[in-house]
């Protein structure tokens, strides 16, 4: 009786005769997956009214390593980019063809943004960004008229 007593005590999900109620989970919210494809972030883009800001990047490069532990690791980038921009990482080793095809670009990190069309609106620009730099590039991204941020310090 005493175990009884206590879970109720303790327990405010279990009832007084000692049997346990369901808890109340609260619910999950649903984490948006990210676009498989080139086509898969424009069509995205489209539906949502954004801009594509799309990473060209390779597991060996350490520039990309660079570019993802100071600038693109960042909970305030990695928050800009969820909710102002259509976000999509093309990775040179899973994807050779796709983005070097469609824009004739090797060098890894490189960045460009699209509109819901597929139509590049800036870029490509290759190296590392500066966060403060970076952020500023989403800010553009999002709205993606307007003269382009610069993109490392001392850039005009």
């Amino acid at each position: 009786a005493l175990i009884v007593l206590a879970a109720a005590v303790l327990c405010p999900a279990c009832s007084e005769s000692g049997t346990a109620k369901p808890l109340a989970v609260p619910e999950k919210t649903a984490e948006k997956a990210a676009p498989k494809t080139l086509d898969d972030a424009i069509a995205l883009a489209k539906a949502e009214g954004k801009n594509v800001l799309v990473e060209y990047t390779s597991t060996k490069c350490p520039f990309c390593r660079q570019m993802n532990a100071q600038t693109l690791n960042q909970a305030d980038v990695k928050a800009a980019l969820a909710s102002k921009v259509v976000w999509f990482r093309s990775v040179k080793e899973k994807n050779p063809e796709e983005f070097t095809a469609k824009f004739g670009v090797q060098p890894t990190p490189t960045f460009l943004v699209l509109d819901g069309e597929g139509k590049t609106l800036h870029g490509p620009v290759s190296g590392v960004i500066p966060k403060a730099n970076f952020l500023s590039y989403v800010d553009w991204a999002a709205k993606g008229t307007g003269p382009v941020p610069a993109l490392s310090p001392g850039s005009s």
